[in-house]
């Protein structure tokens, strides 16, 4: 038996062969980093445009601008709060604060001055302010170190203006404001003054400190006030002295301003919680100390008065 054995021409192709590729050398690097120089016309556009990228940052936006961007990014509509003490949990700034020296220096004043601060428990408020730096502690204008609440407010009228003087100063706690002169630091009655140019200014303070509170002329304490009223307001005020007494003394750093620190209180007939400052609630009374030394600038302790007006130590 024959077997035919046909052949096939193949179809031409081309083979492909593998490329090889060679390293770069260092003057190849070089070279490929350089604008063309064959182009004037597109050289010139690269090195304007080098150079106008360079002088662009964010300093450099109008303050109006820059305030706009601070106020939205680290201004809270809520209060800000501390994380307990027992928490393994530290307190974190926005990372906007820690970008530069200079936008430190500017947003810093806004944080701690445009913010509500509220501490769940008075162990809470001692440790943040302990780790906090001094001036920053001079820059809070609204804390509330503590949250032991007094069950009943004097007076209807007495709640209604507290509830009207916290709408007004919620309205205006934030507007701080970057302007084209920097105020240094005032005290709580001084406006602050402008000197140079490009920085930012520090948080103003209301000039008119609102009325005190005061449901009766000389006391204390409200008339017609039952015994178990008078030994709750008793033991309120106490705990009140006692736990900001201990927070000023141990982590205030001469710098906490009574001004700053805020007491909850609640309506008798909504049971809803406001927030008083010290300085407006008759009773309690400011005591500063004499100013013998530098360290003890901004000393102070508060005490109250008893219903028959003794000042009680």
């Amino acid at each position: 038996m024959a077997c035919t054995i046909l052949s096939m021409p193949l179809a031409p192709h081309e083979l492909s062969l593998p490329q090889e590729f060679l390293p770069l050398l260092p003057q190849d690097i070089y070279h490929s980093q350089q604008p063309n120089l064959s182009n004037p016309q597109t050289t010139t556009h690269q090195l304007k445009s080098s150079s106008l990228s360079s002088k662009l940052s964010f300093l450099s936006l109008p303050p109006e601008l820059r305030n706009q961007i601070y106020t939205l990014t680290l201004l809270s509509a809520t209060p800000i709060t501390l994380p307990y003490a027992y928490q393994n949990q530290s307190f974190r700034e926005p990372a906007l604060l820690a970008t530069c020296q200079a936008i430190r220096a500017e947003a810093t004043p806004i944080f701690y001055g445009g913010n509500v601060f509220e501490a769940p428990s008075p162990a809470a408020a001692y440790s943040w302010l302990a780790k906090l730096e001094k001036g920053k502690v001079a820059l809070l204008r609204e804390f509330r170190p503590v949250d032991l609440c007094l069950p009943v407010l004097r007076t209807a009228a007495v709640a209604e203006d507290v509830v009207e003087r916290q709408d007004g100063e919620d309205s205006s706690r934030n507007d701080d404001t970057i302007e084209d002169t920097p105020r240094p630091r005032s005290s709580p009655q001084q406006s602050p003054t402008s000197t140079q140019e490009g920085n930012v200014s520090q948080p103003t303070t209301r000039s008119a400190s609102p009325p005190p509170i005061s449901p009766s002329p000389s006391a204390a304490f409200p008339r017609n006030i039952t015994s178990t009223q008078a030994e709750i307001h008793h033991r309120w005020f106490s705990a009140q002295r006692t736990n900001i007494n201990k927070l000023v003394s141990f982590c205030g750093k001469g710098a906490l301003a009574p001004e700053a620190i805020r007491v909850p209180v609640r309506r008798s007939w909504d049971g809803e919680k406001v927030w008083v400052g010290i300085v407006d609630i008759e009773g309690f009374v400011v005591v500063r100390e004499k100013a013998q030394t530098q360290q003890r600038v901004g000393k102070w302790r508060l005490e109250w008065r008893d219903e028959d007006g003794t000042l009680v130590e």
